[in-house]
């Protein structure tokens, strides 16, 4: 099994994900990439919703093994980031064939995690990621955002 070193810095979470499209990072590290994009004061908070998460009702095995919650956000590159009206989690059936295709509700992330939260500044992240990677002048991004767990 071939490992992937862990990122521990901004630059290189930003190296990693451009380079390999994604980013291994250890909790202590990803706090300290996260602290400068916002306050972290409640994520003992935020954590603890992970065991309020819904059961996935959309599992095409049937299933009830994965939980999640989802929310949308609004981001501009020199801007607030708020939270749009709850709508679905949608995937084509082209980019998910076992899932996609059809609208899945999940319930939302709790509000206290919306615009001003620990929960925000993991969507604060790559909004910055975003806005410095592309030189295509972009003024708003839409930002999905599914909280999600396995039980095993």
């Amino acid at each position: 099994m071939m490992s992937s070193p862990t990122s521990s810095t901004f630059e290189s979470l930003q190296a990693a994900v451009d380079s390999r499209g994604f980013a291994f990072v250890e909790g202590a590290a990803m706090r300290g990439i996260l602290e400068p994009y916002g306050p972290l004061a409640d994520w003992k908070g935020f954590a603890d919703s992970w065991n309020r998460l819904e059961i996935d009702t959309y599992m095409a095995d049937g299933g009830r093994y994965r939980r999640r919650r989802h929310a949308t956000f609004a981001a501009q590159a020199r801007g607030p980031i708020a939270r749009k009206p709850h709508q679905p989690h949608y995937q084509s059936l082209d980019y998910n064939p076992l899932h996609g295709g059809i609208e899945r509700w999940f319930e939302p992330i709790e509000e206290q995690f919306g615009a001003e939260s620990s929960g925000s500044v993991s969507v604060k992240l790559p909004s910055v990621r975003l806005s410095r990677s592309y030189t295509v002048v972009v003024p708003l991004w839409m930002l999905r955002r599914l909280t999600s767990s396995t039980s095993t």
